[in-house]
């Protein structure tokens, strides 16, 4: 059974610029990445260890409509931009992708053909991968798509803290906890991640069901399915405990 991880989660922005500048504003490392040449898109990082978060715009608004039905970041850019600037798609990653997409398959999920993707960071060096969609969503909750780096995990956080990617942020000692995703009927939903992706049960009933993969969560919510998540933070920084704020519609919340 391939080994899946908490990726990374894509806001979708108008301007990466003005996203980025309200990151390091607060205390928070974040930077230009570079461009999906081949899809029209183009994003901006912030890490936090290897769960990283992705502000990605519409740099070529011909290219996106172009590729829209090639994964669903690019599907995701031409529907919500620029009119919703939204927390609105986890990235799953997996050490197998071909394991992976087999086991979705036989759980009865349809995928898109695995695609090889690539963009040039800042330093001009080709960052490259492999990834799958999940088509359509479930009750309303869009599915994560899967994601296999070329380089192992350990070679990554080598390579991405050699590059100055991955540093300490100005805020303090910093981490991705916990996503939470609203849905009409949250344990439904669920229960059908925990089966489909072979996801943990952590607690909770009703209208509020926490899922674990690894050391952080997955938190299903009563409420609209508007496609916007909110992203918990756990921080030491007795300035942020406690204060939230909004890129768009985007929330993040600091504990």
């Amino acid at each position: 059974m391939a080994n899946l991880s908490w990726d990374h989660t894509v806001h979708y922005v108008r301007n990466l610029d003005s996203a980025v500048e309200i990151f390091n504003k607060k205390g928070f490392h974040a930077f230009r990445g570079g461009s999906h040449t081949t899809w029209g898109t183009y994003n901006a990082l912030s890490y936090f260890g290897l769960c990283y978060l992705e502000f990605l715009a519409i740099e070529n608004s011909e290219l996106v409509e172009k590729n829209k039905n090639v994964n669903a970041v690019v599907y995701d850019a031409a529907r919500l931009l620029p009119e919703k600037e939204a927390i609105a798609r986890l990235a799953i990653r997996t050490d197998d992708i071909e394991e992976t997409v087999r086991s979705l398959i036989e759980k009865g999920l349809e995928l898109s053909p695995i695609v090889a993707g690539s963009r040039i960071n800042t330093l001009g060096n080709k960052i490259e991968w492999k990834m799958a969609s999940v088509k359509g969503d479930y009750e309303g909750v869009v599915y994560p798509f899967f994601i296999q780096w070329k380089e192992s995990d350990e070679n990554r956080l080598l390579s991405l803290t050699n590059a100055g990617a991955i540093q300490p942020h100005r805020g303090g000692d910093v981490s991705l906890k916990e996503v939470i995703i609203h849905s009409l009927d949250p344990q439904k939903v669920a229960y059908h991640w925990c089966d489909v992706f072979g996801l943990e049960m952590e607690e909770g009933s009703g209208d509020f069901l926490r899922i674990r993969m690894q050391d952080q969560f997955f938190t299903f919510q009563k409420g609209s399915n508007d496609q916007s998540m909110t992203l918990i933070f756990h921080t030491d920084m007795d300035e942020l405990k406690g204060t939230t704020f909004f890129i768009g519609e985007g929330e993040y919340t600091f504990q």
